[in-house]
């Protein structure tokens, strides 16, 4: 089975791009597994879209490929004859009348955090630059070790009126983004049941060490 990873960049976001992609690849046979923002650090200023965007695209273009649970178990099996990867796609296209599979879970990688788009805004600079308070992905497993961490503070690169700077630029009608300004907390998508792991025949012990801070 093929899977792909979009790293979510300035031109990559814009409004209809991702679905597009989604769309090619599943004709192609390959499977969406993550869309990634890129870190906000200033040397990434260019390329960094922000995590607000992130928020739209899953909640207002990914939200039409979405699987609807009567199809999941197929979605599930996929990767069991990858060489009918092509015509299993489409057959769960046609049913669920969808225009791609929305099998990708768009995250921000984070130092201390992981990966993870669970995240409210708490404050902004005088730039406009966005305060965010991100936290761990509570949808999997992690190290008890987290409880003891606490969140993560990030302030992002680039305020929203550069991105929409740079749209313009880019020849995007800003009309488009008008709701981008509302999205100010996000959460971790679950993983899609074409990535489950098949159940072991052992059993993994809870009980942790070397875990003091």
């Amino acid at each position: 089975m093929v899977t792909n990873q979009l790293v979510f960049t300035v031109s990559a976001s814009r409004r209809g791009h991702t679905s597009k992609l989604r769309r090619v690849l599943n004709k192609a046979g390959i499977i969406t597994y993550y869309t990634f923002t890129v870190k906000g650090y200033m040397e990434n200023y260019h390329n960094f879209a922000t995590s607000a965007r992130a928020v739209q695209e899953q909640m207002e273009e990914k939200d039409y490929g979405k699987v609807p649970s009567d199809l999941h178990d197929k979605l599930r099996d996929l990767s069991r004859e990858p060489e009918q990867m092509v015509e299993h796609i489409e057959e769960i296209l046609e049913e669920g009348d969808l225009p791609f599979l929305a099998t990708d879970r768009n995250m921000l990688n984070i130092p201390a955090v992981g990966k993870s788009l669970r995240f409210r805004t708490i404050g902004i600079t005088r730039a406009g630059r966005r305060i965010l308070e991100y936290d761990h992905d509570y949808t999997r497993t992690h190290s008890p070790i987290i409880d003891k961490m606490g969140k993560m503070i990030i302030v992002e690169s680039k305020p929203i009126t550069s991105l929409l700077e740079q749209y313009r630029d880019l020849g995007e009608d800003l009309s488009d983004y008008d709701s981008l300004w509302g999205y100010s907390m996000g959460e971790t998508e679950t993983m899609k049941p074409v990535f489950w792991y098949p159940e072991f025949d052992f059993k993994v012990t809870e009980e942790f060490t070397n875990l003091k801070i």
